[in-house]
């Protein structure tokens, strides 16, 4: 049975703020949580979670035992656990059920994580329903995000309330939080007034519940996993039969609800179909509303078929009891029967178009979502604007070398002495490329910035013909190369 909140709801805002106090006194903070998950990276928690817990049980600290207690659902002896905490408020969290235990010691009866400078209750893994707190796809939505500015903000499906806190901490004037969960709901209210901050949240399905209101930032993080026919529904975790309908049906209710010259960013993970490109499916959701949108999506590669199917029967059965390879076989099976040879980690983002706007469609593939931070995304869609322009027009901007783009030269031992000129990029939406010799010479000219036609007659003057030769070729290395990633829009 999962644990009742209202014990927890009925703490007074300064209790509950006493606690998020201890715990950043303490250093219970993002960065042990970091050094606690670059152990074993990569493998299953299940796998993992005995040696974190060893290591945070030689530590012995306060933040050690909070740890133990809030993030890694472990026992710690009563008067470990009071000192961590401090006697009076360990008291009153085990007088509120979330401290609960016998003679052996106590254990937290939900989760909670440090997260982006706010603290948040989640259900531990593996509880039915559960509702879930801020993980590794949450990050990079949240990365892809910014907040600045925005005036009203929608998180569809917000389990614990991650994303729409995170703009209430920002400063977002309004922000609301949808979900089919009321536990969730109720979890998310709880987080709020846990960090002292003003949201709303509402229950019901997707949009349901704004069905008439409209939002300058809409995000989410629908769930993506692929449902096997004789797999029973988690609400959390499946997403259809192939794992992304419910996003996709997501998308096609998401016009009513962008605001005009507003955005929706969603992270799913999609199959990735050769006959079937994910930006022509969504498309195809958004029906005819979607000429109202620049669509862009930021598409890496995802786990294969077998890591899939490990992951998501340990996702269901965390404890990996007798079932779980059972889970295994029914996941991958049905991975085969559908047709999925790889799966793309997707960020889609749709931005209603302004007035005298023609609408876009780019498909970006990075070496991984991490580089998709929203300085990344906004630089991109600056340089793809200039991009469009008019050669007059382009000429007379100035643009540079992206700062994330390494010049290197690259030997290849069957090739002779020869070096290939290549370009590296360290962060980023773009991917190395090879290039010309002519290529390393223009980005020798922009350099840190430089016009457009002042760097077609250094161009000329270097390969020793007339600016009127090479303006073409290099108006049009400009325009690929912005929409490359290689050059950018001087700051």
């Amino acid at each position: 049975m999962l644990p009742a909140l209202q014990p927890l709801v009925a703490l007074s805002c300064e209790e509950l703020g006493e606690l998020v106090t201890r715990a950043r006194d303490v250093g219970f903070t993002p960065t042990l949580i970091g050094e606690l998950e670059g152990l074993l990276r990569g493998r299953f928690d299940r796998v993992r979670l005995p040696l974190v817990r060893w290591h945070l049980g030689e530590r012995r600290d306060a933040a050690a035992t909070m740890a133990r207690l809030f993030a890694y659902d472990d026992q710690v002896k009563a008067e470990e656990a009071r000192e961590a905490l401090g006697p009076l408020l360990a008291e009153r969290l085990e007088h509120a059920g979330l401290l609960q235990g016998d003679a052996r010691g106590l254990r937290a009866q939900l989760r909670m994580m440090p997260f982006e400078g706010l603290y948040l209750f989640a259900d531990h893994p593996g509880h039915g329903e559960t509702v879930m707190g801020p993980g590794p796809t949450t990050a990079e939505l949240a990365c892809a995000c910014s907040y600045a500015g925005v005036p009203s903000v929608l998180d569809v499906g917000c389990g614990a309330g991650s994303l729409a806190l995170l703009a209430a901490h920002a400063g977002c004037p309004r922000v609301l939080g949808v979900d089919i969960s009321e536990r969730a709901v109720q979890m998310a209210r709880l987080n709020a007034r846990l960090n002292g901050l003003d949201a709303e949240f509402r229950a019901g399905d997707l949009l349901a519940p704004v069905s008439e209101e409209a939002f300058a930032l809409v995000v989410s993080q629908p769930a993506f996993v692929i449902q096997p026919d004789d797999v029973e529904t988690t609400t959390y975790l499946h997403g259809g039969s192939i794992g992304d309908e419910l996003a996709m049906r997501l998308i096609a209710e998401l016009p009513p609800q962008v605001a005009p010259g507003g955005e929706a960013i969603l992270r799913v993970d999609t199959p990735a179909w050769s006959d079937r490109k994910l930006q022509d499916r969504v498309r195809e959701a958004l029906g005819d509303p979607g000429a109202q949108f620049h669509l862009l999506i930021i598409a890496a590669a995802g786990h294969a078929p077998d890591y899939q199917a490990v992951a998501y029967a340990a996702e269901a059965d965390p404890t990996l009891s007798v079932d779980y390879a059972s889970l295994v076989h029914r996941y991958r099976a049905h991975i085969q029967k559908v047709g999925i040879e790889r799966h793309l980690s997707s960020l889609i983002i749709l931005r209603r178009l302004r007035d005298g706007e023609t609408p876009w469609t780019v498909t970006l593939t990075p070496p991984g979502l991490s580089r998709a931070s929203a300085a990344n995304i906004r630089a991109f869609r600056d340089a793809f604007r200039l991009a469009r322009q008019g050669a007059e027009e382009l000429m007379s901007m100035s643009v540079r070398v992206s700062p994330h783009a390494r010049l290197v030269e690259q030997r290849d031992p069957s090739a002779g002495s020869r070096a290939t000129p290549r370009v590296q990029f360290v962060g980023g939406l773009s991917q190395d490329q090879e290039i010309s010799d002519a290529v390393g010479v223009l980005l020798e000219v922009f350099g840190p910035g430089c016009r457009v036609d002042a760097a077609i007659e250094a161009f000329a003057a270097r390969c020793g013909a007339e600016t009127g030769e090479v303006c073409d070729q290099v108006v049009s290395f400009v325009r690929d190369s912005l929409l490359r990633g290689l050059l950018e829009p001087t700051p």
